[in-house]
């Protein structure tokens, strides 16, 4: 029995450091992505925590998810108070990436089968197929018109949203074979 709970104590202290950790690269992170931002700017273009907390919620354990979601509403607040945003302002874009990151990671464990492994190109599709979804689109105003929005150049995607939908049929969308 102390046994037992002398390894819950450890796995949660190891999860708990994980957890402050993943909150320090997520806010060194958004700091990265807000210094390739064009400035003055309210929001960052290119936000690098976004894949980072795909990959660390893909590649822990499921029952250490709530810890990694408090690091990373954690290092998202930090980063949102750094830039002197208003404590409300940083709850809701703590939320909105919490909700992107679990969304992405709740797909591709179901395309995958609860694995992730690059080892098959249907892995590979479903691990990018939703990160190109979610990225923004050619027709997204932010992308269409950049210079309009306080950006001096952007990378410009190279779809329109109707591409985006025939891809994603062709790729996530399985239909039946024809007998």
């Amino acid at each position: 029995m102390w046994n037992r709970l002398s390894n819950r104590i450890q796995d949660t202290c190891t999860a708990a450091l994980r957890a402050v950790l993943f909150a320090a690269a997520y806010f060194l992170s958004a700091h990265l992505g807000s210094r390739l931002t064009h400035q003055p700017s309210s929001f960052t273009a290119f936000w690098p925590p976004s894949g980072l907390y795909l990959g660390v919620l893909l590649l822990t354990p499921f029952r250490q998810g709530p810890f990694l979601v408090a690091g990373a509403v954690c290092g998202n607040i930090a980063f949102d108070l750094s830039c002197g945003r208003q404590i409300v302002v940083c709850l809701f874009f703590s939320l909105g990436n919490t909700l992107e990151a679990l969304t992405g990671a709740y797909l591709v464990r179901r395309t995958l089968g609860g694995t992730t492994s690059l080892e098959r190109m249907r892995d590979v599709l479903a691990i990018t197929v939703p990160a190109v979804a979610t990225g923004g689109y050619a027709e997204d105003p932010v992308i269409s018109h950049p210079v309009e929005h306080g950006f001096t150049a952007s990378l410009r995607k190279p779809y329109t949203l109707s591409d985006l939908g025939d891809i994603l049929e062709k790729t996530v969308v399985r239909k039946p074979p024809i007998l």
